[in-house]
């Protein structure tokens, strides 16, 4: 007969218990409180389960590659879309109008100091900015020293790395082995401006022309990060959350050096890979699919991580993380919040998901069973009634399909600020929005326990 057992405290136990809302039902798949405990490993809590493949069925053989400058959200390529001068020189200059109205008006969220506060954050200057081809190598590597390279199984290494992501700001990583061909090659996900190739008798990468990069054939784990959201930022409107987006943008140059520093410093390769991130996101586990088709729902942040996550190629033997359930996909068939919040009605309402997803040029492809957004709608709605700008990035942002979502809750700022409403950004809560400035602000809009944010309560 097993023996079970759970030498815990009392404390111990009821943070794992209330690490979630949900979940009581399932509590009796565990034999005993040292399962669930060790469940809640790796920053997951014990409700998430790991599984062999992604909740969301997924085909990337049906994946056509393309370039990330079809991607509407780029003001650029939705102006190639939208395929109409007149329009688009009237959105511009209605956007100009919007900035100019709020700064001379002092609207909160439109003000001066908040145009300019969002402008710093998303500056031109070093917004987006690529990193070298061949990866950031700033430090001495193991040849400099004449040593060798650092040895570890493919496991110690993926615990070594989620340290280095940790110490360097990432709230979550994951791991994908390119050989894991199961859903299809998931080079289709690579962006297209680049071809790829891998060869065998390189140690480097290489360069074919203008248009193709080759890397040593051991090159084939990807390493996926997520930095920690800025999610104070996130809770005050549509220029804060701008802010934020910007700000995760800027700060991934930062993440990138850091990390391929490290992986040279112990004697391997690291490329910056540009692609669609959410599939990545998916299988390996840092979030699942759900009714919105973007950014996944985290178990820490809901659908929150819209911006700022990236993914490195390394020929660092790493032991691959596994997809999650956490019944979002299922939830999501009955929920329709999202879709309900939508001012510009891009989600898709069908109770079940479908193979065919394909709303016009600015989708990839039909390459998953999952749910319509209509992104070329959700960005007219932006540019139309919302942006006060559009360079280096849109300014402007609408958030309504994060914050109607049930899983997204920013749990430091719930007890201290009035939540956002959930209506269309028309008629965003201007006053909360001024209570931004009201704020102690930790360092970075994170939280922080030197210095919490503290606003006065009505």
């Amino acid at each position: 007969m097993d023996k079970y057992h759970s030498p815990i405290s009392n404390k111990d136990l009821m943070q794992s218990l209330s690490s979630s809302q949900k979940g009581q039902g399932e509590a009796n798949e565990f034999r005993d409180l040292d399962e669930m405990l060790n469940a809640s490993e790796l920053n997951k809590p014990w409700f998430v389960k790991e599984t062999d493949v992604p909740t969301v069925e997924i085909d990337l053989k049906l994946h056509s590659p393309y370039p990330q400058s079809a991607n509407v959200y780029d003001i650029n390529a939705f102006f190639r879309y939208l395929d109409n001068p007149k329009m688009e020189a009237e959105i511009i200059s209605n956007s100009k109008l919007r900035e100019r109205d709020g700064i001379v008006r002092q609207l909160p969220g439109n003000s001066l100091r908040d145009i300019s506060l969002v402008k710093t954050l998303i500056s031109d200057y070093y917004y987006d900015l690529p990193s070298p081809v061949g990866g950031f190598r700033s430090i001495p590597s193991p040849k400099d020293y004449g040593v060798p390279r650092w040895e570890g199984t493919p496991e110690d290494n993926a615990k070594m790395i989620r340290t280095v992501a940790k110490a360097t700001g990432c709230s979550y990583v994951g791991f994908l082995d390119l050989s894991d061909t199961r859903l299809g090659p998931v080079t289709n996900l690579f962006y297209s401006e680049m071809a790829v190739k891998f060869e065998d008798g390189i140690e480097d990468y290489k360069l074919q022309g203008l248009n193709t990069i080759c890397y040593p054939r051991n090159c084939r784990y990807l390493i996926v990060l997520v930095p920690q959201m800025k999610s104070i930022y996130k809770r005050f409107g549509n220029f804060t959350t701008l802010a934020t987006a910007g700000q995760d943008s800027t700060d991934k140059v930062l993440h990138l050096a850091k990390m391929m520093n490290f992986l040279h410093g112990i004697g391997y390769l690291g490329f910056e890979i540009r692609s669609p991130l959410p599939p990545l996101e998916i299988m390996t586990g840092i979030g699942e699919y759900n009714r919105t088709h973007g950014p996944p729902i985290t178990p820490a942040f809901g659908n929150e991580c819209l911006s700022g996550t990236f993914s490195i190629l390394t020929d660092l033997p790493l032991a691959p993380s596994r997809p999650i359930d956490m019944g979002i996909l299922k939830y999501c068939e009955n929920c329709l919040k999202c879709a309900i919040a939508c001012p510009s009605g891009a989600i898709d309402n069908d109770k079940l998901p479908s193979w065919e997803i394909n709303t016009g040029p600015w989708n990839a492809s039909n390459d998953h069973k999952g749910y319509k957004n209509n992104s070329f709608k959700c960005m007219e709605f932006i540019v139309n009634h919302i942006a006060t700008g559009f360079r280096p990035r849109l300014m402007g942002h609408c958030m309504n399909c994060v914050y109607s979502c049930p899983f997204t809750k920013a749990k430091m700022l719930d007890n201290r600020l009035k939540a956002l409403p959930n209506t269309v950004p028309l008629r965003i809560d201007r006053e909360n929005t001024r209570h931004f400035w009201e704020i102690d602000m930790p360092e970075f809009g994170m939280m922080s326990i030197l210095n919490p944010p503290e606003i006065d309560k009505p």
